[in-house]
């Protein structure tokens, strides 16, 4: 469910760039690169914040885990689970930095 909510985020914040793309085009470079910066510092900040929260999480669970006798196969079971995730969050985190970044320099206009 979570997947599927954040794909559909993703898509409604394509729209809504590709909507805003030729207004921007008609803007300076300068506000054009402040424009995309302080639009990336949101994203940027809640991947991180989600990061830094499954990382505790999967910190917790394989304390837990290791409090209650698992076997080390499962500790390992349980690292990759959450490497896994924080990689997941960092990738989606990444294309959508990357996606403001390319409608920026679409929008910015050519000498």
């Amino acid at each position: 469910m979570t997947l599927r909510i954040t794909h559909l985020f993703a898509a409604v914040l394509a729209a809504l760039t590709l909507a805003a793309a030729p207004a921007l085009a008609q803007a300076d470079p300068g506000e054009i690169v402040r424009n995309a910066a302080a639009a990336m510092s949101a994203p940027a900040d809640r991947a991180s914040g989600a990061i830094q929260d499954s990382t505790r999480q999967g910190v917790a669970a394989i304390n837990r885990l290791d409090d209650n006798g698992a076997s080390d196969r499962e500790l390992v079971a349980a690292a990759r689970r959450a490497t896994r995730e924080i990689n997941h969050t960092a990738r989606h985190g990444a294309r959508h930095i990357g996606l403001i970044a390319e409608r920026a320099a679409q929008a910015a206009p050519r000498p």
